[in-house]
């Protein structure tokens, strides 16, 4: 790539993207403590009326979860829009890939939240595509249609007016040819001879697997298997007589909060929407562990995606951490992991790629 400075554009493109996602966190952590107000659960009650999903009326408890899962969704998002907003001033060109990945997920978010600082996200994504960063990006000289190639801008010398002043690009009067000196006749030009360029060694790319690399993988396949068995028991969970006397509890408490807008809601369907998301869940874990395979051979994908997963995952554990604190630990193996990968050396390594 050229040394091309970095133009303004893509600096305004970060500030858009860092403070654009650290507000819509806030914004979607908000939207979620806030679900169980009588105020929200007022709107979604409005909102049920006239919506269905597979023929069944929609209920408050449905629409609350699927706003819940679209603020999860929003917010991991928009944290690893802001982790990989700051690659973007070192020109990493897979930062920019995986952002313009995450346009749907800030795209739902934005339908959860549905707040006002998603849109800046988006449009920082967008500018990074346009010109003069994509310029920048392809190691193209972005300044050339800035810089002024002549005396006009236009690259031809500006043509003198006759009837104002002198131009001061008119070129010299030469004088007669019988009032020159013949002595003042040019000569040959000797041309210098120039040193040849200096080209910069090119560091080598380590053979040795960067154990910053390993210990990321381990904590996302550690992690994963962990969560991933959760996922499975409570799967198994909710088949039990504990399971059920649990969900009658909280369903009634919700009926005497809320009164006749908690009618609809069943504890079947309160099952059906768990087991969806524990699911989900468990994809989401065997996922995670095959893109940390492919992130220990060195593809550079791989690690791009393990590292936007592990920061997703590490919000919406923050988010769980409200109820049950003790997976804040699960936030901080998130956290560890994704810093591991966005490392020089390991994003140098490249492994079996290179053979």
């Amino acid at each position: 790539m050229s040394s091309q400075p970095r133009p303004g554009q893509a600096t305004f493109a970060v500030w858009l993207i860092v403070g654009g996602s650290l507000l819509a966190i806030l914004t979607a952590w908000q939207r979620i403590s806030g679900l169980h107000s009588m105020e929200m659960q007022q709107e979604l009650a409005r909102l049920a009326k006239g919506w269905s999903f597979g023929g069944t009326p929609a209920s408050v408890s449905t629409l609350s979860r699927v706003m819940q899962v679209l603020c999860l969704i929003g917010g991991g998002a928009a944290a690893a829009a802001a982790v990989l907003g700051f690659q973007v001033l070192k020109r990493s060109a897979s930062a920019r890939i995986a952002l313009t990945a995450l346009l749907p997920a800030v795209v739902l978010g934005w339908l959860g939240t549905a707040g006002y600082f998603e849109p800046l996200v988006m449009a920082g994504i967008v500018t990074l595509w346009l010109p003069p960063t994509h310029d920048w990006y392809a190691g193209r000289d972005w300044m050339a249609r800035y810089r002024r190639q002549g005396p006009d801008g236009a690259g031809r010398p500006r043509r003198p007016d006759p009837f104002g002043p002198p131009s001061l690009h008119t070129p010299p009067q030469q004088p007669p040819a019988e009032q020159r000196d013949p002595q003042a006749q040019p000569g040959p030009v000797q041309l210098a001879t120039l040193p040849p360029p200096v080209v910069a060694p090119r560091q080598p790319v380590p053979d040795r697997r960067p154990p910053a690399l390993l210990t990321a993988c381990v904590l996302a396949w550690a992690g994963s298997l962990v969560a991933a068995l959760f996922a499975v028991a409570g799967l198994f969970w909710l088949d039990t007589s504990s399971a059920h006397h649990y969900l009658s509890t909280g369903l009634d408490q919700d009926r005497r909060l809320l009164g006749s807008l908690a009618n609809g809601v069943t504890v079947a369907q309160l099952r059906a929407e768990m087991a969806g998301l524990l699911v989900l869940v468990l994809l989401w874990c065997v996922a995670a562990m095959v893109v940390a395979g492919f992130a220990f051979l060195g593809h550079t994908w791989a690690r791009i995606t393990l590292a936007v997963s592990a920061i997703a995952a590490g919000v919406g554990s923050v988010v769980i951490a409200l109820t049950f604190p003790p997976i804040v630990l699960v936030a901080v193996c998130c956290a560890v992991a994704a810093r591991q990968l966005f490392r020089a050396d390991v994003a140098a390594w490249r492994g079996s790629r290179r053979r």
